[in-house]
């Protein structure tokens, strides 16, 4: 469980194996659920390769690509108050872009785009 706020409350795992995890949401709190991300980072060391194609913006190529990590998901159930939340795909979203500094610790064991430099995404 992840807790965003005194309000705000994420259950939120990093697995990719098959989970089912029960958590208690009080009548208080919201409940920010996905049951699935990217957090695509740009830009990436030359030698990834990682570019929009000519002509294509940032925008659309880091869509492009986060796209290729979700739609394989065949089956996502989720379940609040023991009622399953059917048509999980309508409710799918993508953020402006933003910034962020990731920790460059992460380069080596988690991805090589985290540099620990912020730079625009104009």
């Amino acid at each position: 469980m992840l807790t965003l706020s005194d309000k705000v409350m994420a259950p939120f795992s990093l697995s990719l194996e098959n989970t089912s995890e029960e958590h208690t949401i009080n009548k208080d709190q919201y409940v920010l659920l996905s049951p699935s991300a990217v957090l695509n980072d740009y830009p990436c060391p030359a030698e990834f390769e990682f570019e929009p194609a000519e002509g294509q913006s940032l925008e659309d190529f880091l869509k492009e690509t986060a796209t290729e990590y979700i739609d394989p998901f065949e089956k996502i159930e989720v379940y609040i108050d023991g009622i399953e939340i059917y048509e999980l795909m309508k409710y799918r979203l993508s953020t402006d872009l933003f910034y962020f500094t990731g920790n460059p610790d992460l380069a080596e064991c988690f991805d090589p785009c985290v540099t620990g430099a912020s730079t625009g995404c104009n």
